[in-house]
Order: structure tokens, then sequence, then C-alpha cells
């Protein structure tokens, strides 16, 4: 497997940082959820195709916005039940 250029991994990775950020800031439960989520897949790419530390700071950073995104689920889910229920 082929490691991608440093300053590709970083990019992604600030553009993670960047996404996760805004999950934050958000105040609805389905934008945080979400921006969690795309943070976690582009979290993903360097922590497998990375090299040295960028590869571990990801590594760290994916599972921290894989544990956020399990927190915001709740929210999420009743947030989409009250949904679907004005959408009857």
């Amino acid at each position: 497997m082929k490691a991608m250029q440093p300053a590709s991994a970083r990019a992604l990775t600030v553009v993670a940082s960047l996404i996760l950020f805004i999950g934050f800031l958000v105040p609805s439960p389905s934008g945080s959820f979400f921006a969690c989520g795309l943070a976690a897949v582009l979290y993903a790419i360097p922590a497998v195709f990375g090299s040295g530390r960028m590869r571990l700071f990801a590594a760290v950073l994916f599972l921290c916005s894989l544990a956020l995104a399990a927190a915001k689920y709740p929210d999420f889910r009743n947030d989409q039940d009250r949904y679907r229920q004005r959408a009857k």
C-alpha cells in the first residue's frame, strides 16, 4: 500500500478538523451528526494511507469523531422521528 503525500494527509486532516468544529456549532442534531460522520470519513483516509505522526493523529481524531457521532445519534434519531411525524 502506497502512502499518501504528507501535504495531502495534512490538508485532509485540517479540513476534517474544520468540519468537526462546525459540527459543534450547528444547533441541529441532524447537521451535527452529519458533520461528525463526514469528519470521520475524512479522517479515515489519512489514518489508513498516511505515514508517521499524521497517521496516528488522524486515527485518534477518527476515533474521537466516531465517539462524538455515537453520542449525538440519539438526538439525531429523535429529530428524525419528529420529522417523520410532521411529514405525515
